[in-house]
């Protein structure tokens, strides 16, 4: 298990970033930990975990279509 602070240095993206992701359910393999204020997100890694969790595989919004 990894936290959000290691998944986002593997997504190249912030701990907060990660952390809205896996709320939104982006990051299927996201675990909550805990409940309220303290609750803490991690992460498994296993195989399946890790083509999701490579930089780039998570991005914002799409590029505007012409």
């Amino acid at each position: 298990m990894i936290s959000s602070k290691e998944a986002g240095r593997r997504l190249g993206v912030s701990a907060a970033r990660v952390r809205q992701l896996a709320a939104a359910g982006r990051l299927p393999q996201a675990v909550k930990i805990g409940t309220g204020g303290r609750a803490t997100w991690v992460f498994p890694i296993n195989d399946e975990a890790a083509p999701i969790l490579t930089p780039g595989a998570v991005r914002g919004r799409p590029k505007k279509q012409c």
